[in-house]
């Protein structure tokens, strides 16, 4: 698979850690009951947990998270190479998305 797209610069992937998990019976409770931000994707199988983690880069600029290190080469790798797979794009609206790749026809 090949990334696409471009970083929004929104600061939503340094504020919050995601993950996928199956959905099972009683989940919905045990997320609502401990406060944790929570979806559901292919037909409530998954359950998409959103944890808030917030980098000490981001700030706030005109009421927008931004990261304090975007385009400079301070900011980490993992940071600028993020999403690798498109299972890692978690936050809604991220600016990158995923293609399969053409094969080479050399």
């Amino acid at each position: 698979m090949k990334r696409i797209g471009e970083c929004k610069a929104c600061g939503q992937c340094c504020a919050y850690v995601g993950f996928r998990v199956p959905n099972t019976v009683g989940f919905d409770e045990w997320a609502v009951a401990r406060g944790i931000l929570h979806g559901y994707e292919d037909n409530c199988e998954t359950a998409v947990v959103l944890l808030r983690s917030v980098c000490p880069h981001l700030v706030v600029i005109d009421g927008q998270g931004r990261c304090d290190l975007h385009g400079t080469r301070d900011k980490p790798d993992v940071c600028v190479e993020s999403p690798y797979r498109p299972e890692d794009v978690i936050i809604p609206g991220c600016g990158y998305s995923f293609v399969e790749e053409e094969a080479d026809n050399a």
